[in-house]
């Protein structure tokens, strides 16, 4: 059985897509009456790429998951680059060693030991950490078990998702 939503469109309730249909050529009274009946129309809060928010579900790529089902939801961080932290961590190391050192070189070889052993792992450090930040990721509890929802690196992106499924919950439904 087929519905229409309220754009006109028909909906598959074993599928969650939409089809455009053509208008029926000829108009019933009756069968208008009984599709008047069906017709249900489902707030769609973010569709673009694979993630798609509706006041009913969260779906991203082959998963599903009701937003009555979704608890706790939440935002973190994933791990930093691992490169950028192993130059900070040389750079923050070599610090104490080029102390020492430098009382013990002439002026120009310390120069040149600051600049290897920190300045060159500083700056890779942060260049590194400019190019990769660390994703952002959005978790819930699913039936009480932790599950991550979505990550990117895209600010932008993960703002307007977030934002959606604050909306959708019904803590955002709540507010004004």
């Amino acid at each position: 059985m087929l519905l229409r939503d309220c754009y006109g469109h028909v909906r598959s309730p074993l599928l969650d897509a939409c089809v455009t249909a053509p208008p029926p050529a000829t108009r019933n009274p009756k069968t208008d009456e009984r599709e008047r009946k069906e017709v249900w129309c489902m707030t769609t809060f973010y569709d673009h790429d694979t993630v798609r928010i509706t006041e009913r579900s969260f779906s991203h790529g082959h998963h599903r998951y009701p937003i009555n089902q979704l608890d706790n939801l939440r935002k973190a961080r994933g791990p930093a680059d691992r490169i950028a932290q192993r130059a900070a961590c040389t750079a923050t190391l070599s610090l104490p060693a080029v102390v020492v050192i430098g009382s013990l070189v002439p002026p120009s070889a310390l120069l040149v030991l600051v600049g290897v052993l920190v300045a060159a792992p500083a700056t890779l450090a942060v260049v590194r950490a400019r190019m990769r930040p660390a994703e952002y990721q959005l978790w819930a509890d699913h039936q009480g078990t932790p599950v991550q929802l979505y990550q990117t690196r895209n600010t932008i992106e993960f703002g307007k998702i977030s934002r959606a499924l604050i909306r959708v919950s019904p803590v955002g439904r709540d507010r004004p």
